[in-house]
């Protein structure tokens, strides 16, 4: 096992309560090249990653309290960045969950995850 999916691991175990009822031998097989990808970017921008119920399935989400160092300065679409008259950042919001094939939370799930 890499050391990136032992971190993975050791915050998973550590977490019970986010996915009550899962073994992380179930969550590893789950994990496709593109998976295993998302997870390497949370991690190397600051985030924690984990796993947890989410509308009664179980999905990784980055449970990281505040925005990691290497998330923050961007727009939320690529038509604010490419708006910016000054001082455009590199990225935005919209084109990171692209490249690596991710979703964003929706309001509501958001709400949800706070209850918990």
């Amino acid at each position: 096992m890499d050391e990136q999916l032992t971190v993975f691991r050791d915050r998973f175990e550590a977490t019970p309560d986010y996915h009550d009822g899962l073994s992380f031998i179930e969550v590893e097989s789950r994990l496709t090249p593109s998976k295993r990808a998302a997870l390497a970017w949370m991690e190397q921008t600051g985030g924690e990653p984990n796993v947890v119920n989410l509308d009664g399935r179980f999905v990784i989400i980055d449970t990281v309290k505040e925005s990691p160092a290497g998330r923050r300065s961007v727009c939320f679409d690529e038509v604010a960045r490419l708006g910016r008259k000054k001082n455009a950042p590199e990225a935005s919001v919209e084109s990171m969950l692209e490249a690596l094939d991710l979703d964003l939370l929706t309001p509501e799930q958001y709400q949800e995850l706070q209850t918990q």
